[in-house]
Formats: structure tokens, C-alpha cells, sequence
């Protein structure tokens, strides 16, 4: 119990600075900008946050395998009814964007994604070396006592 919420509070913090960092950045398919960000913080409600590494994108069911694994592997209580804003990032290496059968299979994620929130933001940034399909979710605007 006693490294439960230090680990907790950790991986939080952790994945929330990736969310900040690449709110700053431009990405050539799709930007998770600092005005999208803005609007999803903004957001009254709880914020659950979540992330997952998909070793085989090219997986016809990848938006129902990334909602799971987020909601399922999360530090956070998962949330329970539609949050108002949600966000997307995935970060895939050039290999698979370049790919269109797992390009099809990001745009499809994206859309399962944002039929559980309100509003979705996304963002699909490119980078070397990556173990796999990179997501993280973030769900802004939850009822709170739930």
C-alpha cells in the first residue's frame, strides 16, 4: 500500500507530460494542438488518463483493443458514462504510417475512440524506434461520485 498512490501519482504525472509535450509539437498527419488541449482542461469533471502499446496495429478491431487496454491498465478509475472531451494520441513509426492497410486501421481507431466521448481531439505523431503502436487517452469533463 505504501508505493501504491507514489506509483499512482508517477505514472500519472508522466503520462500527462507526454500529453503536454506533444501538444506543443507539429506533426505532418494530424496535431494535437495547445487550443485542443486548452479546451479539454478547461472541462469541468473528473480526467482519467490511460495508455497502451499495440505490438501488431494492423489489427482490424485496433480501436476496441486501444479503449480496453486503456481503460483496463490505468492507474485511474475508469470512467462511467460519456465524458465531454477526449483525446488520442498515437504514435506510430514511420513504417506504419507509411503502410495503408494500418493507416486505415488508425483513422478507424480514431472514429471508434471519439463515439464514446463528446468531442474527440486527436493527434498522430511519427517517430524512430518505437516498440509498436504508442496510444494514449485521455477522457476530460467525467461526473464527478462516480
Amino acid at each position: 500500500m505504501l508505493g501504491l498512490y507514489p506509483y499512482a501519482n508517477t505514472a500519472f504525472a508522466k503520462l500527462l507530460a507526454q500529453v503536454l509535450k506533444l501538444s506543443t509539437e507539429i506533426s505532418p498527419i494530424q496535431s494535437f494542438d495547445s487550443k485542443d488541449l486548452e479546451t479539454c482542461l478547461r472541462k469541468e469533471g473528473r480526467m482519467f488518463i490511460g495508455s497502451t502499446v499495440i505490438k501488431d496495429p494492423a489489427t482490424a478491431k485496433l480501436g476496441s483493443l486501444i479503449l480496453h487496454n486503456c481503460l483496463t491498465r490505468a492507474v485511474c478509475p475508469p470512467p462511467h458514462g460519456k465524458p465531454q472531451t477526449g483525446t488520442l494520441i498515437l504514435v506510430a513509426s514511420e513504417d506504419m504510417v507509411a503502410d495503408p492497410k494500418i493507416s486505415k486501421h488508425l483513422e478507424a481507431a480514431i472514429s471508434y475512440v471519439g463515439g464514446r466521448t463528446e468531442t474527440l481531439f486527436s493527434g498522430v505523431y511519427v517517430r524512430r524506434n518505437v516498440p509498436g503502436l504508442i496510444a494514449i487517452l485521455c477522457m476530460n469533463g467525467i461526473e464527478r461520485g462516480r
